[in-house]
């Protein structure tokens, strides 16, 4: 009986499968349609699959009352459905709405001026446009390209279409160090509403260089054995989804300015910032101690409501840029970004610009709450004297609490300890009693080191006319002077040209050997300026000299008019300098010195420039810099060097503590992912995220955690957040991390297991 039911099963098995070809496989499948709210005559459809595939008939567009349809998608809102796609199974199709489209009428044309030398943008004017009566002010896409260029390098040609329906830009991108060439993209749909490109990189490759030169001495290895890089995702950006919309307007594609500016140009820190009545270039994050602060700030709409419409846009946008470009969203288990600014709702919703401020201010400050993440100043509709003040621990929250209490106080309370400094209302990290160096003893000494720093400098083994020929156009400006090494900074602002040098290894004599160079080259003494002065196709140029007897340094600088040398000012501006003079120092007063440690327990971070010139000088070997976009979701790991001559010959170790954060936390991680040395002392402070300034419609600005996120790749591959900070190898309590004999107990097996 069984044997026969198995006959009979068997039969109809290869009754079907004949069939089955008789027909070519054809397959029905459903498809339904979900309205979300709207009405529709069609509910269900059916479609075939043939041999070849078929795709669904497009369906007629549903409708809803004051909404607009965009498009069908199905599982992802962000990627409408392709109705040419053939169809493999049952599907749903939900219909995507948003707010209906604006309609522009007005037009006006601001001056814009450059405030920054980072980039040489031209001043000029843009038109910004607006709805009747309307104050949130849109830009056409490509007259803010235009606007910028200088910031976008001029030598890139953008290949553009523009229509009705869509805004298309492209460009090649050549990488020198990959020899590749790069097909880069982005589209403006107007039907979807969506912003996408193929490829993340294209709003980064058409920047020129700025004018500091924040990559010297530093070469990224991108042929290394070991580089990796997981792709991940392209980047969709939804406008529907933050009430924003792409217009289509005197034949041009536009958008909410801030909007653009942000996409195009914020992200890379540079800025148009508009404040009603102008335009301003800004370059990095600015505070309201800057120069240009009152200069950018001050409009005809000071102490003035804001208008409904830029208040209701400026909460908008907040939305926007939290969900797209704060790098811990995820991190900080945020799931919706609405949600999560509606915790100041009153405040940020409000016309009166005082209590918008201060609702930014509590959202940064007390929800966010953590250091990467601050409040910066207010909106241009608040008078020009107001800026919300943290002036009691209580307006923080309680991360950024810990970080200050168990931190900064502790670990200040532990140099002025140490070192027996006097109270004061200034840090005692900063007094000029804690040591630029200290020794364990007679083989090991720490450097104290609290910053990341660079400055914008030419370094050399042999004296070069370049570098003045930049900055001055000029050729042969100066004559020649035999040193071991020179750095040529390049100090120059918007008003005037300056360098100033620091000649390394020059003797007592060198004032009087220049000065008689200097004559010899037709510069003649001037008592006005105290200086060197020598006229060349009508332009003045004056040469200050000084010399540091402790590091045996010259100076020479050069200006329209005599400066005032500050030798041990130009040293301490950057990282590298600063590191490389003081070894000489402790070399000359160590001369047995074999294990050198970099106290970082004060360092809050700075420019990552700085911080991989530093390593540069620690060690001989490139090195593995990890890292996570969270825009794509791709991971990375880039070895880096340097051309630097290293100390190497050294053991380092690094001393770190709660307030070691940012790029003293990326080093805590590259020294544990190279191997580099010890780590003693506590657990870093984190700050995984490079930070991005953040402009609102209102006029407020603040600095988030960007997406560009360093990570801790671990010996099996995987990659680790390091936002809550690098363990060291052996911990040593607050109060002790500078006790003599409590580092001496940690690193003595160290130091002897290095000498077997």
């Amino acid at each position: 009986m069984k044997l026969t039911k198995r006959i009979l099963t068997f039969l109809v098995l290869v009754l079907t499968l004949f069939l089955t070809a008789c027909t070519g496989f054809k397959t029905t499948y459903n498809v339904r349609f979900n309205v979300n709210g709207g009405t529709s005559n069609e509910t269900t459809y059916s479609a075939y699959k043939s041999e070849s595939g078929k795709s669904i008939k497009v369906p007629i567009e549903p409708n809803r009352t004051n909404y607009v349809f965009r498009y069908w998608y199905t599982d992802d809102k962000n990627r409408p459905y392709d109705f040419e796609a053939p169809l493999t199974s049952d599907i749903t199709l939900n219909a995507y709405w948003s707010k209906p489209d604006v309609s522009l009428n007005e037009t006006e044309v601001y001056s814009f001026k450059n405030l920054t030398t980072e980039f040489e943008v031209a001043d000029g004017s843009l038109e910004l446009h607006y709805t009747e009566n309307g104050a949130v002010p849109y830009v056409s896409i490509m007259d803010y390209l235009e606007l910028i260029e200088g910031f976008i390098d001029p030598e890139v040609e953008f290949t553009v279409t523009e229509n009705e329906d869509m805004l298309s830009i492209s460009y090649q991108y050549y990488d020198e160090d990959e020899d590749k060439t790069y097909d880069l993209e982005v589209i403006f749909d107007l039907k979807t509403n969506l912003v996408h490109t193929n490829d993340p990189g294209f709003y980064w490759a058409y920047i020129y260089s700025t004018e500091t030169n924040y990559g010297r001495n530093i070469e990224y290895l991108y042929d290394h054995e070991n580089t990796e890089y997981i792709e991940g995702d392209t980047i969709i950006y939804n406008l529907n989804d933050f009430k924003m919309d792409l217009v289509f307007y005197d034949g041009q594609v536009a958008a909410p300015y801030y909007l653009v500016n942000q996409l195009f140009a914020g992200s890379s820190y540079y800025n148009v910032y508009f404040n009603g009545d102008k335009l301003f270039g800004v370059y990095g994050q600015l505070s309201t101690s800057d120069s240009i602060y009152r200069t950018i700030r001050q409009s005809s709409k000071n102490n003035t409501p804001t208008p409904r419409d830029l208040v209701d846009h400026s909460y908008d946008l907040l939305a926007f840029n939290l969900f797209y470009f704060y790098g811990l969203y995820d991190y900080q288990e945020i799931s919706n970004p609405y949600s999560y600014v509606s915790q100041e709702f009153t405040n940020l919703n409000s016309t009166d610009p005082k209590k918008s401020a201060e609702g930014l201010f509590n959202l940064i400050n007390k929800y966010i709450d953590e250091p990467h993440t601050s409040y910066n100043f207010s909106g241009y509709h608040a008078p020009l004297s107001f800026n919300v003040e943290l002036t009691s621990m209580s307006q923080l929250g309680p991360n950024v609490t810990d970080w200050y209490y168990d931190g900064l106080y502790a670990v200040d309370d532990a140099i002025t300890a140490r070192w027996n400094i006097a109270s004061s209302n200034s840090w005692a990290a900063y007094s000029p009693n804690r040591p630029k160096y200290w020794a364990i003893n007679d083989e090991s000494v720490v450097i104290s080191f609290d910053s990341f720093d660079t400055a914008d400098i030419d370094e050399s083994t042999t004296w070069d006319d370049e570098p003045y020929k930049y900055i001055f156009e000029v050729d042969n400006l100066l004559p020649s002077h035999d040193a071991d090494k020179y750095f040529v900074y390049n100090n120059s602002d918007k008003t005037n040209k300056i360098s100033e040098t620091l000649l390394w290894g020059v003797g007592p004599s060198f004032r009087n050997d220049y000065i008689t160079k200097l004559l010899d080259s037709g510069f003649v003494f001037n008592s006005e300026s105290n200086g060197y002065v020598k006229t060349i196709n009508d332009v003045q140029y004056v040469v200050s000299l000084d010399y540091n007897l402790t590091h045996n340094i010259g100076y020479i600088g050069v200006s329209n008019k005599a400066l005032t040398p500050d030798i041990t000012g130009l040293i301490k501006s950057d990282s590298a300098v600063d590191i490389e003079l003081t070894i000489a120092q402790i070399k000359k007063e160590y001369p047995n010195v074999k294990n050198l440690g970099l106290d970082i327990s004060f360092n809050m971070g700075g420019n990552v420039g700085a911080l991989y010139r530093v390593v540069g000088l620690i060690t001989d070997q490139p090195f593995a810099v990890s890292s996570y976009d969270r825009s794509t979701g791709s991971y990375s790991t880039t070895y880096v060097t340097t051309t630097y001559d290293s100390f190497s010959e050294y053991d380092w170790f690094l001393i770190t503590s709660k307030v070691t954060f940012s790029a003293a936390n990326q080093l805590a991680t590259i020294f544990r992912q190279n191997n580099l040395g010890l780590i003693i002392g506590q657990t870093s402070g984190g700050g995984t995220s490079s930070i991005t300034p953040i402009l609102l419609p209102d006029g407020s600005f603040f600095t988030m955690s960007s997406n560009n996120m360093n990570m801790l790749r671990l010996e099996d591959g995987t990659y680790e957040i390091n936002e809550t900070g690098i363990t060291p190898d052996h911990i040593i309590d607050t109060n002790k991390l500078y006790d003599i004999s409590s580092l001496e107990d940690v690193l003595a097996p160290w130091w002897n297991q290095n000498v077997l």
